[in-house]
Order: structure tokens, then C-alpha cells, then sequence
């Protein structure tokens, strides 16, 4: 990889070990649903897109989530439920990260929402805030905007001046890699269990 002065991380399945299927099971205990439920049939429904995109608050969100549920579940049940995915930064992550910052600007570009940037933000071993590792980090929720559409990247390029073909995008998804890719990034598909931690230390450092 040439010229690379950027790194424009993903965070879920990249930064932070995470596990879906986890908040898939504890939501699907409140809406009382049965039998094996796919991610699909539990996060495809509109809440949760407007919530990524910051259409709705976190109480709206929560408050949506309880009608669903129709069983009285209260807010810290949901709130539990909800992030329930995010399950941890290793700390050798964390010191793959620290060595990167000493060379390059590292930026954040994350289909999430507030309650998830709450939670994960105090998860970072040595750090009271995982942004303290970054220069900026950009949310979907904030920016209005979701990976993989264009306008996602594009909203990074235009507010941090950063130049696509001198950044490297790393991102567990194929259809994020694609877009990075067809706008100029430089890319590392984080796939097959790779953990990023291994690939700096074998082809950067």
C-alpha cells in the first residue's frame, strides 16, 4: 500500500469485538418472538434504520422498542438489550492503534447511535474515552448517513480534508470496502477472522 497518511477505521467487528447475534436473542426475549431469529428479522425493521441515521432520538428509540416489546419492559431492559453486542477492545488492539497514531491521522467512520457511543466510548483498556485514539470520529447517527452510501465517505472527505487515494479503509463489511474503493480509497477487508492487530504487525511495522 502506497502513501498512506490516513487510516479511516470501522469500529464494530474491526475496533471492538462484537456479537450481533447477542442483541438479536435479547430483543427477541421482548418481543417474545420464538425459534431461531436471524438479525434480519429483529434489526430489519424501520426503527432501527432511523435510529443509525439520527432521524430519531435515543428516547424515541427506546420508547419505540418498548411498544414493540407490548410486555411492560422498562428502559435500562432495552438499553441492556440493545448493547448487549458490544463486547470488548482488546488492549492489544488498543497498542496497535497507539503505534499507528504515531505516524498517521486515524479517523472513525461508524454506522451506530448514541446509546452505542455511550457504552463504547468507556471501553477502551487506559483510556477514559475511546476517541482519545483517534483525531475525529464520524457517526452515522450524526452525520445523517450510513455505509455504505457515498455520501457516508464523502461527508469524512469534505469535513477532515483528508484525500481518498492517501487513506487507508479498513472495515469488516464487503459492500463498505466496495464503496471505499470505487471512491479511491485504499482498503483492508477485515474477513475470516482476521484481527487487524496481526495484519499491522505483519505488513506495517
Amino acid at each position: 500500500m502506497d502513501n498512506v497518511k490516513n487510516i479511516l477505521f470501522d469500529l464494530g467487528g474491526v475496533v471492538i469485538d462484537i456479537d450481533v447475534q447477542r442483541t438479536v436473542d435479547a430483543l427477541a426475549k421482548l418481543f417474545g418472538m420464538e425459534g431461531n431469529v436471524t438479525p434480519r428479522d429483529v434489526l430489519g425493521q424501520e426503527v432501527f434504520l432511523r435510529y443509525e441515521t439520527g432521524l430519531i432520538s435515543s428516547s424515541q428509540f427506546v420508547a419505540s422498542i418498548r411498544r414493540l416489546s407490548g410486555n411492560g419492559v422498562n428502559e435500562s431492559d432495552v438499553i441492556d438489550a440493545w448493547n448487549s453486542m458490544l463486547v470488548e477492545i482488546p488492549e492489544r488492539r488498543v497498542k496497535t492503534i497507539e503505534r499507528l497514531k504515531l505516524q498517521h491521522k486515524l479517523y472513525v467512520l461508524s454506522n451506530t447511535n448514541s446509546l452505542h457511543v455511550e457504552r463504547f466510548e468507556r471501553m477502551a483498556p487506559g483510556y477514559d474515552h475511546l476517541s482519545q485514539l483517534f483525531d475525529r470520529m464520524y457517526f452515522s447517527h450524526l452525520i445523517g448517513s450510513r455505509k455504505p452510501d457515498t455520501t457516508a465517505f464523502l461527508s469524512v472527505v469534505v469535513h477532515s480534508g483528508i484525500v481518498a487515494e492517501e487513506t487507508l479503509f479498513v472495515d469488516d463489511l464487503a459492500d463498505n470496502i466496495e464503496t471505499a474503493r470505487r471512491l479511491g480509497f485504499q482498503t483492508l477487508h477485515v474477513s475470516n477472522g482476521l484481527d487487524i492487530s496481526d495484519w499491522f504487525e505483519q505488513n506495517w511495522f
